[in-house]
């Protein structure tokens, strides 16, 4: 079995070292490292090319083109990188287990690979300097449901590898060419159309620090601020309900009952009635009750 590991860079010179040197000392020695630099202005490209010319056999550069931003980066190294059997994403700045392909290739090997799979490890949320802030488990797959995945991402993408059956399908729909996130579209994915697979062993520190793109693990402070300045005034709960409706309209044989509760919370068909049913919709879609209050709040304040 063979994994591609999906690394995209951009402005990354001060952990990419890092990283990288926990990539090459993968236990599977022959994964292949493939890289996208989105356009660095500081050293990231010349410390990455330090390790590709000491490392020619473990690394695919693919780097080209125009600056992408994230995610579309990580869609362009999933159409364009070899094929293989699996494919893991790839933060910039985090520090991986040793293990973590291994693990990876050992869990989904023993599945149907005709299927699309998503495996997902557990992982240490960690500052700057890798000081531990908290774990991060998701919930037995088993409990997931078609309302829980709407509004929560489970995981996020540096914790997912996938299988080449998924990447097919994926690579069929053509998400390099939208403004959709790797991590929320192989979610939906597997959910309906394949298997999650959970491994709770903790095979990444996620390194938390001022220049990362995300806030999740960043604590509460940080967490409201973000959703304040991005959700309430800003145009990302927006963007979430139109990938929502992007979803159906890409996945058109999704069962009739999923497609009406999707529509109706991603804002389909807008009317007074179903602004009403979607703000008090009667089950929870957030695990926790400050999630599902932020959420109610933004049905609230968006028609």
């Amino acid at each position: 079995m063979k994994t591609c590991i999906l690394l995209c860079t951009y402005n990354g010179e001060k952990y990419v070292g890092e990283l990288l040197e926990s990539l090459l000392s993968q236990t599977k020695q022959d994964c292949l490292i493939c890289v996208r630099d989105d356009g660095s202005m500081d050293r990231t490209k010349e410390i990455v090319q330090s390790y590709v010319s000491r490392n020619p056999s473990r690394f695919a550069d693919l780097t080209g083109g125009r600056h992408r931003g994230y995610p579309a980066s990580f869609w362009s190294l999933l159409r364009d990188c070899p094929d293989a059997d699996f494919y893991a994403f790839c933060d910039q700045d985090d520090v991986w287990d040793a293990k973590k392909i291994a693990c990876a290739e050992e869990v989904l090997g023993r599945e149907d690979l005709s299927v699309p799979l998503l495996y997902i490890h557990d992982y240490e949320n960690c500052s700057a300097d890798l000081a531990p802030i908290s774990v991060h488990s998701m919930a037995d797959p088993s409990t997931l449901t078609a309302e829980g995945i709407v509004f929560y991402t489970i995981a996020s993408g540096f914790s997912m590898v996938i299988n080449e059956t998924m990447r097919e399908k994926l690579l069929l729909e053509h998400l390099d060419l939208e403004p959709l996130f790797h991590d929320e579209w192989c979610i939906w994915t597997a959910f309906f159309y394949g298997k999650i697979l959970h491994d709770s062993r903790v095979l990444v520190k996620y390194r938390r620090h001022g220049r990362t793109v995300t806030t999740y693990g960043s604590g509460k402070k940080k967490d409201t601020s973000s959703w304040l300045r991005d959700e309430i005034l800003g145009p990302e709960f927006r963007k979430k309900c139109e990938r929502i409706r992007f979803f159906l309209e890409k996945n058109p044989d999704l069962p009739a009952k999923v497609r009406k509760i999707w529509a109706l919370l991603g804002g389909e068909k807008k009317s007074i009635p179903r602004y009403f049913q979607r703000l008090f919709y009667p089950h929870r879609l957030r695990p926790s009750l400050g999630g599902e209050a932020a959420l109610r709040v933004l049905f609230l304040i968006h028609y």
